[in-house]
């Protein structure tokens, strides 16, 4: 964080957009961040260079940015960079909490690429086209870029806290190849062991799967170091030592499908990929856990639900419990309907749901009202709220709080 006073003199410098003024930036770390003034909050300015060098005047052509949880949907409204004339430079500025954790990306678009006029359904295309195509993370911020499921780049924004390495991992890490002859298709799958904590003998162990695996998958230097997450709650006693399953959600059709209440998933795992981890580790009877994270949540509540003789409870983030019909409201969710009707398997799963102070309204309120009725069923249910949006850097950081409640070390077989 710089002096707003310093900010300032960055933004109204005479040579910005010079080699020299760039290499200050670069040293900075996007986005430039100042103290606003008002106590709790910051002043964030997200700054682009421009890759065709200074930007001619009347050059049609546009910088898009997504700072996820803070900006409009895009279906709803595009935030937009500004250009400085007759330079490379392009920014936006807002005010975001101090303490401000999410991810952001940018989508620069050239005078052949602009948006369709305000129609929602053919803006929505437009976006996801241009996700696909031309989404970047920002080369100038300071944080390892990552990906979320469907590939896309992503920077991290983490107010009040300096980048840091990952430690490497101490347990044992395998993946392997998953053919499934149900399902017809083929993906990654890695399978993780964290060392026990000195002096605690090994023994059968729970397990935890957790569904779009290859976003928690990354070993050493990863973004979202999940892995060495793990390792160190595990080492200090705070989690039970566990196996965790990473699952690859394969493609966003294919997530898409199996996610959304497909029993033929379910299926697959149980029969194809159950027993080749107990082949590698010990697995303690009854004790296997989902976690899943937007519609990835919605499935491991499914999951938990449907086959309680083969999983005894899940923990679920930002679920899209909408589903299927994004934009039917709670009408849609087929999931608590099934629920309220009394059409689901009887009492005694273990669950955790949670969801972000900054995720949108309709799914803050179908998070609680699905936890309400997996009370009213019997279930054993935790709604919490966590601070954060619909975003893979602040599901990791209420994962990290939420699996001890699931495993804690003190406890054999996990209570709420």
């Amino acid at each position: 964080m710089i002096s707003s006073t310093a900010l300032d003199a960055l933004l109204t410098h005479p040579e910005r957009g010079t080699p020299a003024w760039w290499a200050q930036i670069q040293a900075e770390g996007t986005p430039l961040v100042a103290p606003s003034g008002v106590p709790g909050e910051c002043r964030v300015v997200f700054v682009w260079r421009d890759p065709r060098g200074a930007r001619p005047e009347g050059e049609a052509g546009q910088v898009f940015i997504e700072v996820c949880s803070h900006t409009p949907h895009p279906r709803d409204a595009l935030t937009a960079l500004q250009p400085w004339p007759g330079t490379d430079v392009w920014y936006w500025e807002t005010r975001l909490p101090a303490n401000w954790c999410g991810s952001y990306f940018l989508v620069p678009v050239g005078a052949d690429a602009l948006p369709p006029p305000q129609v929602p359904a053919q803006r929505r295309a437009w976006w996801r086209a241009r996700l696909e195509r031309g989404a970047v993370a920002d080369p100038l911020n300071l944080w390892q870029s990552y990906a979320n499921p469907a590939g896309q780049p992503l920077s991290g924004l983490r107010l009040g806290q300096p980048p840091q390495q990952a430690a490497p991992l101490r347990g044992a890490l395998r993946s392997w190849r998953w053919l499934s002859p149900l399902l017809g298709n083929r993906r990654r799958v890695w399978c993780y062991t964290p060392p026990c904590p000195t002096g605690v003998p090994d023994g059968p162990r729970p397990l935890v799967i957790l569904l779009d695996g290859q976003v928690w998958a990354a070993g050493e230097g990863a973004s979202l170091p999940l892995l060495a997450d793990l390792d160190r709650l595990s080492a200090a006693g705070v989690l039970a030592p566990a196996c965790y399953l990473c699952i690859d959600s394969l493609s966003p059709g294919a997530r898409s499908h199996e996610m959304g209440c497909t029993p033929a998933f379910w299926d697959a795992v149980r029969a194809e990929l159950l027993p080749r981890v107990a082949q590698l580790q010990a697995l303690r009877p009854g004790q296997v856990w989902l976690v899943g994270q937007s519609l990835g949540g919605l499935a491991a509540i499914y999951g938990a639900l449907h086959w309680p003789q083969a999983f005894c409870g899940a923990l679920a983030q930002s679920g899209a419990f909408w589903w299927p019909d994004v934009e039917g409201g709670p009408t849609s969710a087929w999931l608590a309907r099934q629920l309220d009707a009394g059409l689901l398997p009887p009492a005694g799963q273990r669950l955790l749901i949670q969801v972000g102070h900054h995720d949108q309204p309709d799914m803050r309120a179908g998070s609680r009202r699905l936890a309400q009725s997996l009370q009213a069923r019997g279930h054993i249910c935790t709604f919490e709220e966590f601070s954060g949006g619909h975003d893979w850097l602040c599901w990791h950081q209420a994962l990290v709080a939420g699996l001890p409640r699931l495993l804690p070390a003190a406890h054999p077989i996990p209570t709420f």
